[in-house]
C-alpha cells in the first residue's frame, strides 16, 4: 500500500511539474520491474489463465505466487497465500484442478486444488524436484527429480576433495493421482544417472507426454558435461515399462514434442557442421537451428521450412496438427510463425500492437494462446489472444499505478558500417529534445554476443543496473546498437565475429556513434560508454582502443579471454568462437583480450561487477581493475550481494552508482540535482 501511494503521490507531482522537471521524471525505484513472470498458460477451454510470478516488495522482501484468471473479466478467481513460496503450477487436462509446488526451507511440496478455490490436497514432499506436468488422461503427473552424488573425498584427509567429481543429473519420475481418491503412488526414475533430463539453455520444453499416456519423449546431455549444449539428444521411455528409446541418429536436437496423432515426434535440431566449416563441432547456440520431424525411432526425418533468423522454439500445434506454433526473433521484435507440416512453408502471424512477447505458450487444446507482451511504452502485462485471429486481451494490470514515462522519443535508427553492412540499434533521446540539439549520448553494449536490443519497455532494468527511462530523464541520449553477432538478424549475422569478439563490433559500435555525431544528436565530447556480460567485455576492449569516451562502466565483463576459459565453472562458448581450445591458435585469443591491451585505456572506469557471479567470475573484474590502478587511471570496482543478473537490491545500488559515476565525468548543462531516490 506504500508503494502505491508513493505512486500516486509521485504521479500528481510529476504532472505538476513537467515543464521543470522532465530530468528528474524517472527513478532508480521506478526501474525496478517488481512483478516478474516466469509462466503463463490458458486453460484447456481458454476461459482462464495460471500465471506464476514473483513480487519484489522491497529491496529485502519477496514473494512468489501463483493465479487463477478469468480471462473475460479480469477476475483473480483463486491465488496461492503470500506467505508460502509458490513456484511451479500447471492444469490438469479438463481443467478442473491444478498441482502447484511451494518451495519450504527443507523440502518442496506437491499440491492440487480446485482451479477456483484455494483448498489444497497433499501429494508428496520432495528434496529437489521441478517441472510437474499432468498426462493427457489426468491419471499421472511427471516431474524431474534432481540428484547430486557429492564429492568423492580423498582417504587421507576429510578436507579434501577431487575437482570435477560432483555429478549432478536430473531424471524423469512419475505419481499416479486419483482425484477421487486422493491416492498416490511414485514411480521412477526412468532414467539412468548417465543422463541428465533438462532443457536448453532454461527454454523450450524438456520433455512431452505421448497423447496415449504411455510414453514420454525427453531432452537429455550426458551427466557431467560441462559442454552439455553441444550434446543435446532425445529419447523416448516407456512409464509402463521403463524401456528408453534413444534417437542418436538424428543427431543433436531438443524441444521435443509429439504430432498430436502420437505417430511422430517434432523437435529442433542444429546443423550438422561439417569439416572445415566455422564452427566445426555441433553447437546450438551458433549454428542454424531446424524444426524436424521424425519417426518414434528416429530412422525417417524430414525438416520443415526455416524460420527467418532460423533459430526457432516450437510453442505448440494448431489446432488441427497440420502446422507448429513457434517463436524466433525478427530484428528488435519478437516473430511468431506457422510452419506447415504439409508444404515446407513458414508463415508470420501478424502480432500488432505486441513488438517483444516473452513465454508465449499455446494451451493444451491448441486454441489460445497467452504471453507476456510488451513495447518501448508500455510495460509488461500477461495477454491472452485465440490462436486463429490475433487480437491480444490483456488479463493482468501490474502496473496499473506505475506512472507514463517522460516524454521520450525511441525509434529504430540505421548506419553503415566500416565493411558496408548495414547495421541498425535502438535510438533514445531525451524529453524536450529539439532537432539539431546536441546531447550527451551513453552508448550502450548488449550482453551475448548473440543476444540484442529490442524493443521492449524503457522503464525497466531487467536484471542489469541500467534503465532506458532514468539515463533519458537525466538529459542523456541513448543509443544501443545491435553490432555484427548479435540475434535477431539471421544465421550470417549471428556467425559474423567468430574469430573477432572485440575488432569488428568495436568498429560497428563506433561508425553508430559517428552517424550520431554527423546528424547532430550526438556531443563528441560528451561521450559515455557502457556493457554488461559480453557487452563489458565490448567497453573493456573500446577503452583500449579509444579515448573518444569521457566515461566507461564495465559490467560483470570478461577481461581475459584466457583465464576466463580455464576458470569458469560453467559452460563457455569462448572454444566455438575461437575454433578450439586457446592453444591452438592463441595469437587470436590474445589479440582480443582487453586486459593484453590495458596499457592504452585513459578512460575513467567503473567497474560492476557481482560477488557471486558464476557466469563471469569476479576475477575477470578484479584482473581489469589491479591493471587500471597500476597505471592511476579514474577508476572504481564495486561488488554487489548479487550473481550475473542483478537482484533488486544490487540493481537499485548499481543504478545509483551509475548515475554518480556519469554525473561525475560527463558533462551536463544544465547540470542536474539528484537526490537518492529509494525510500525504506
Amino acid at each position: 500500500m506504500k508503494r502505491k501511494c508513493f505512486l500516486i503521490g509521485l504521479f500528481f507531482l510529476l504532472y505538476s511539474q513537467t515543464q521543470v522537471l522532465h530530468a528528474q521524471s524517472w527513478t532508480p525505484d521506478l526501474s525496478i520491474d517488481r512483478k516478474i513472470v516466469d509462466k503463463i498458460q490458458v486453460s484447456p477451454d481458454g476461459s482462464k489463465t495460471l500465471v506464476t510470478y514473483t513480487n519484489w516488495l522491497n529491496p529485502s522482501q519477496l514473494e512468489k505466487r501463483c493465479a487463477v484468471i478469468e480471462n473475460r473479466s479480469q477476475k483473480i478467481l483463486m491465488t496461492t497465500p503470500a506467505d508460502q513460496k509458490c513456484e511451479e503450477a500447471a492444469w490438469s487436462p479438463d481443467g478442473e484442478w491444478i498441482s502447484l509446488l511451494f518451495d519450504t526451507p527443507r523440502l518442496k511440496v506437491l499440491y492440487i486444488t480446485k482451479s477456483e478455490i484455494y483448498d489444497p490436497i497433499e501429494v508428496g514432499k520432495f528434496p529437489e524436484v521441478s517441472d510437474f506436468q499432468w498426462s493427457p488422461n489426468g491419471k499421472k503427473i511427471a516431474f524431474l527429480r534432481h540428484f547430486s552424488n557429492g564429492p568423492e573425498v580423498l582417504e587421507k584427509s576429510k578436507d579434501v576433495f577431487v575437482v570435477g567429481s560432483v555429478k549432478s543429473y536430473s531424471s524423469l519420475m512419475t505419481i499416479d493421482i486419483d482425484t477421487a481418491s486422493k491416492k498416490v503412488f511414485i514411480s521412477g526414475p526412468f532414467t539412468p544417472e548417465t543422463i541428465s533430463v533438462m532443457s536448453f539453455e532454461g527454454m523450450g520444453r524438456t520433455y512431452a507426454w505421448s497423447p496415449d499416456n504411455t510414453h514420454i519423449v525427453f531432452t537429455y546431455v550426458p551427466t557431467g558435461n560441462k559442454n552439455g549444449y553441444k550434446e543435446f539428444q532425445i529419447a523416448t521411455v516407456n512409464v509402463q515399462t521403463g524401456h528408453i528409446q534413444y534417437l542418436k541418429d538424428i543427431g543433436i536436437a531438443f524441444d521435443p514434442i509429439y504430432t498430436l496423432d502420437g505417430t511422430s515426434l517434432a523437435y529442433v535440431t542444429g546443423e550438422q557442421a561439417k569439416v572445415g566449416d566455422r564452427f566445426e563441432a555441433n553447437d546450438l547456440v551458433l549454428n542454424k537451428r531446424s524444426v524436424c520431424l521424425s519417426d518414434l525411432k528416429g530412422s525417417e526425418v524430414r525438416c520443415l521450412a526455416d524460420t527467418p533468423n532460423m533459430s526457432p522454439k516450437i510453442m505448440g500445434w494448431n489446432q488441427k496438427g497440420s502446422a507448429l506454433t513457434v517463436q524466433d526473433l525478427d530484428k528488435t521484435k519478437t516473430g511468431l510463425y506457422f510452419l506447415s507440416l504439409n508444404e515446407k512453408k513458414c508463415t508470420q502471424i501478424p502480432t500488432p500492437p505486441m513488438d517483444i512477447m516473452f513465454w508465449p505458450a499455446t494451451n493444451t487444446s491448441n486454441t489460445f494462446l497467452g504471453f507476456l507482451g510488451e513495447n518501448f511504452y508500455t510495460p509488461p502485462e500477461v495477454y491472452v489472444t485465440p490462436l486463429d485471429d490475433f487480437k491480444p486481451l490483456q488479463i493482468t494490470h501490474f502496473y496499473k499505478d506505475l506512472p507514463n514515462l517522460p516524454r521520450l522519443q525511441a525509434k529504430i535508427h540505421s548506419w553503415t558500417s566500416f565493411d558496408g553492412r548495414k547495421m541498425e540499434g535502438i535510438l533514445v533521446t531525451p524529453p524536450g529534445y529539439k532537432e539539431g540539439q546536441r546531447v550527451p549520448l551513453v552508448v550502450a553494449l548488449h550482453g551475448g554476443p548473440v543476444q540484442r536490443w529490442d524493443q521492449r519497455f524503457m522503464g525497466f532494468s531487467r536484471g542489469i543496473p541500467l534503465s532506458i527511462a532514468l539515463l533519458a530523464s537525466q538529459g542523456f541520449a541513448f543509443f544501443a546498437p545491435n553490432f555484427s553477432g548479435s540475434d535477431g538478424y539471421g544465421l550470417e549475422f549471428r556467425q559474423l565475429n567468430y574469430k573477432d569478439w572485440g575488432p569488428g563490433p568495436f568498429q560497428d559500435v563506433m561508425t553508430g556513434v559517428d552517424s550520431l555525431i554527423k546528424e547532430g544528436i550526438a556531443d563528441p565530447e560528451r561521450l559515455a560508454l557502457w556493457g554488461w556480460s559480453y557487452g563489458g567485455y565490448l567497453t573493456a576492449w573500446t577503452i583500449t582502443q579509444t579515448t573518444r569516451f569521457k566515461a566507461a562502466i564495465v559490467g560483470a565483463g570478461i577481461t581475459d579471454l584466457i583465464s576466463d576459459i580455464g576458470t569458469a565453472p560453467v559452460t563457455t562458448i569462448l572454444q566455438s568462437y575461437f575454433g578450439g581450445e586457446y592453444w591452438k591458435d592463441y595469437q587470436t585469443i590474445l589479440r582480443d583480450s582487453p586486459i593484453m591491451h590495458v596499457e592504452k585505456v585513459q578512460t575513467p572506469t567503473l567497474i560492476q561487477h557481482g560477488e557471486l557471479d558464476q557466469t563471469v567470475l569476479p576475477s575477470q573484474a578484479q584482473e581489469f581493475f589491479h591493471a587500471l590502478k597500476a597505471r592511476k587511471i579514474p577508476l572504481k570496482l564495486q561488488l554487489y550481494k548479487s550473481d550475473h543478473a542483478f537482484n533488486m537490491p544490487a540493481s537499485l545500488a548499481g543504478m545509483e552508482d551509475l548515475l554518480d559515476w556519469l554525473h561525475t565525468y560527463i558533462d551536463l548543462t544544465p547540470h542536474v540535482s539528484r537526490k537518492k531516490s529509494f525510500t525504506k
